[in-house]
């Protein structure tokens, strides 16, 4: 093997060493700056003579690991070198940007062992002038970089009137890479050059996952595939953990023996299936479409707890950088001495395309569940990266940043406008929210909204329900509207999209829940689908309670029958609401009118044949025992003298615990009717049991992906409501 010529700027000198080692076969480490202590491999007994040498990588933390190769496994990266970064060009001239100590600069560093020139330049110390300069000197045809360093260059080449007409292919890798990176890469380099977006990774070099883009291939939005599998059988998806339906990558026969020094995460990442093949598990989640490619969904270790739920701060990031006037994002969870963390979204923005913080949260709102929403926007002209190109999540995480937010002055002098805001500022832990500023991107949600409507009710404003919080998501509106109205209106039904013009479906929540469990289909259905739910009356009214299905469905019935519905009456049932929905469905029949009946999560809403009289009768003693047991915990938990009557304890979570409690105590104990008409049952279940199918033969199942209580969340919700969409024009077409 000949060594080829290699230009070489400072700290590169090592590439030098990498050669040397590797036709000596002597074992090298290749020094992570910053990293001063020598390695300890005496832990690492099972190692000690297979060890070829030791990389580091700062993997998506910036922390950096040291992953060992034994010199069999380096055989194989060596003769896999030329065919996938060479694309079997020995005459091929390339750069290495990343440093040596790094997967992507080591490997480049054996390139000129097969024959390509490599041209290593940092640029930590070499300007983005120079470095275009020295690829047009040196009739570079390859050129890979992170998409940090590729937006330096496109700029660099921009404002000089230069373009890289000799480079043919490029390689991006390292970070998230999105279609506007794509766009300003195919500016730089040769309209006719081929862009491919690598998936690679130290633990396990060679061909992962490549997404190619020809010249010809249209831009798309946010992020790039990852790609597809650059050797069948490599690469899988698994399940994050037991019972979590997240999926990760993970990698066939790694080349990497481990991490040195690592213990436990040997046995987190590296693991061993069933029969004997060993894989490496990245972390990464993603999905793979019906073509096989690869998409990415975030990382495993960004998922944060807030009030007891998982978050994955990568779905409100997809959803901003969707958007054509952000620049870049990342969102982070911030400690910020609360008893949670909160979400922080990081923004970089486009000069030209500037919008407001309201309208970033209106657009997150429409493709998020309040919970996911980050609690604060801060922009930044530019987003701090590690010398790696890489999102300093570090430096973003250890600082306080200004919160970027509407500017509106001071709020209006009425009283009613500053109790309020004062109450919201609070509530949301917010000492300087503006009185314009959208409450959901305030760090809103539904534990928020009703500790909010709970403290007006204390100051004597009425009794309204949180769902108000819907229509109206700043401080200025809800004491505008507290004005003009004289207090809240008391209201069993809740409209949302009130202004769409499609036939309403009136929806019937589960049991406890509320008007805001259908927030995110509606949005889904679009703004020209009214959704009308009618809540229990009693949980934000005055009124007494329902104990039974037949009183719940009469109410839901009158509520309905003030409309003037028109024939065919749209019903949605969730959960414990499906039966109530089914009830009120032989009312309306009873009244002349045609229904179209949709059940979700209501695969027990469904009454198998009654049993034999003893085991029916134990039956309804276990249950009307268990329901006794219940009713008394509740009543003990809000005080001897607690009544279920609307107003006095309209907005306590202790409420909503007690009409959970007594729905579902009704629903087990209520017998449905045979029905003629036409219902669609939409769950994760594909077969409808035999009793089921012979007690009610105009049932259908329609059949979406997810888990049982989980179809009104993203993702799922989306193919719901396709499916609801697709149910009322079959309806219509029949």
């Amino acid at each position: 093997m000949s060594l080829k010529s290699i230009h070489v700027e400072r700290d590169f000198a090592s590439a030098f060493a990498v050669q040397d080692a590797v036709q000596s076969r002597e074992s090298f480490v290749l020094r992570e700056v910053g990293v001063e202590s020598p390695l300890d491999l005496s832990g690492e007994a099972e190692w000690q003579e297979r060890i070829g040498c030791v990389l580091f990588t700062s993997g998506s933390t910036g922390s950096a690991k040291a992953v060992a190769y034994s010199w069999e496994l380096l055989d194989w990266v060596l003769s896999d070198n030329l065919r996938q970064l060479a694309r079997g060009d020995a005459r091929a001239r390339t750069t290495g940007f990343a440093p040596i100590a790094h997967n992507a600069g080591f490997l480049r560093a054996l390139l000129p062992l097969d024959g390509p020139h490599v041209e290593f330049m940092d640029p930590r110390v070499v300007s983005a002038q120079d470095i275009l300069e020295a690829v047009i000197r040196e009739r570079i045809n390859q050129i890979s970089f992170t998409p940090a360093l590729a937006a330096v260059l496109a700029e660099a080449a921009r404002t000089a009137g230069v373009r890289l007409t000799g480079v043919h292919t490029a390689y991006v890798f390292g970070e998230k890479v999105a279609w506007r990176h794509i766009s300003l890469i195919r500016g730089l380099i040769d309209p006719s050059a081929t862009v491919i977006v690598r998936y690679a990774a130290t633990e396990a070099p060679g061909g992962i996952l490549n997404f190619e883009i020809p010249w010809d291939m249209a831009e798309g939005e946010g992020l790039v595939p990852l790609g597809f599998p650059v050797f069948p059988g490599r690469v899988k998806l698994v399940r994050v953990g037991d019972g979590v339906e997240l999926q990760q990558i993970a990698v066939r026969e790694p080349i990497a023996l481990g991490y040195v020094g690592a213990g436990e995460a040997d046995a987190r990442r590296f693991v061993v299936d069933d029969e004997g093949v060993r894989w490496w598990l990245s972390g990464d989640l993603a999905r793979v479409d019906e073509e096989g490619c690869y998409h990415f969904l975030g990382r495993s270790d960004d998922r944060v707890k807030i009030r007891g739920e998982i978050i994955d701060p990568g779905r409100a990031e997809r959803v901003l950088l969707e958007n054509s006037a952000v620049k870049n994002a990342v969102v982070l969870a911030h400690d910020r001495g609360g008893a949670y963390p909160t979400l922080v979204a990081h923004l970089e923005l486009h000069p030209e395309g500037v919008t407001s913080p309201n309208e970033l949260f209106q657009i997150m709102f429409d493709a998020l569940e309040p919970r996911e929403i980050p609690g604060m926007l801060v922009r930044h002209e530019e987003i701090p990266v590690t010398d790696r190109g890489k999102i300093d999540r570090r430096t973003l995480q250890g600082q306080v940043w200004p919160r970027w937010k509407e500017s509106a002055g001071t709020a209006r002098s009425g009283s009613t406008h500053r109790i309020i805001l004062r109450v919201l500022i609070d509530v949301l832990d917010q000492p300087d929210l503006s009185p314009t500023e959208d409450l959901w991107g305030a760090g809103m949600d539904s534990l928020a909204a009703l500790e909010f409507t709970t403290t007006l009710e204390t100051l004597g404003f009425g009794v309204f329900p949180p769902t108000i919080l819907l229509e109206y998501r700043t401080a200025e509106e809800l004491g505008t509207y507290c004005e003009l109205s004289g207090g809240f209106q008391k209201s069993s039904r809740v409209v949302l999209n009130r202004e769409g013009t499609q036939p309403p479906i009136f929806a019937l929540p589960a049991a406890g829940a509320t008007a805001l469990s259908f927030a995110l289909l509606a949005s889904e259905l679009g703004p020209q689908q009214p959704v009308v739910a009618l809540e229990p009356r009693g949980m934000h009214t005055d009124g007494q309670v329902s104990h039974s299905i037949r009183a719940l469905s009469e109410t839901a019935f009158q509520d309905i029958m003030m409309t003037n519905p028109v024939s065919p009456v749209r019903l949605l049932g969730h959960c414990a609401g499906g039966r109530i929905a089914l009830d009120v469905a032989h009312r309306l029949s009873a009244a002349g009118l045609g229904v179209e009946v949709v059940l979700l999560e209501t695969r027990g809403v469904f009454s198998k044949p009654r049993p034999s009289s003893t085991a029916w009768a134990v039956e309804r003693v276990r249950l009307w025992w268990a329901s006794v047991l219940g009713w008394l915990q509740a009543r003990a938990s809000l005080g001897v003298g607690a009544r279920l009557k609307g107003g006095s304890l309209s907005s306590s979570g202790a409420r909503y615990a007690l009409i959970r409690q007594s729905i579902e105590r009704a629903s087990r104990t209520f017998q449905l009717r045979p029905f003629s008409f036409r219902v669609v049952s939409v769950d994760c279940e594909q077969v409808i049991p035999e009793h089921i199918a012979v007690t009610y033969p105009t049932l259908e199942i329609a059949t979406v992906p997810g888990k049982h209580l989980d179809l009104l969340r993203r993702p799922w919700v989306v193919q719901v409501a396709q499916t609801l969409n697709d149910v009322y024009q079959k309806a219509k077409s029949s």
